[in-house]
């Protein structure tokens, strides 16, 4: 049985999954952002995550804990359906995020660091 987590990941990812990826957005940078990559790789962690019955890996949870900072910085400059697509997203993310315990996370004491790292910050596909 699914905890209320559990179903709240399930139906925002069944959401997410049924939405067209707003076209307007496909090849943008907003704010320093690739917005297809940031869509990419939180779908990718999301999708490891609920085929690992609800648990992320450590590169996984780093990629996570890496965009969450990026959607700050896009979110506002988004309206309409991009901002509904990747307000859901980041509900994702969060959720997936917060689900995972330091034993879970070996990198849970260096979330700090983590989350100031620029660049590329993987794949989680």
């Amino acid at each position: 049985m699914k905890d209320v987590r559990e179903e709240a990941i399930s139906r925002l990812w069944d959401g997410h999954m049924r939405a067209a990826f707003p076209h307007r957005l496909a090849g943008m940078e907003i704010a320093g952002v690739e917005m297809v990559l940031l869509d990419s790789d939180v779908a990718g962690c999301v999708a490891g995550w609920l085929e690992n019955g609800g648990r992320l890996d450590a590169r996984r949870q780093n990629v996570i804990a890496n965009y969450l900072p990026k959607f700050v910085l896009v979110l506002p400059l988004l309206t309409g359906q991009e901002l509904e697509y990747y307000s859901r997203l980041r509900s994702l993310a969060v959720l997936v995020h917060n689900g995972q315990s330091t034993t879970d996370n070996p990198l849970a004491d260096q979330a700090g660091p983590a989350l100031e790292q620029d660049g590329p910050v993987g794949y989680c596909g």
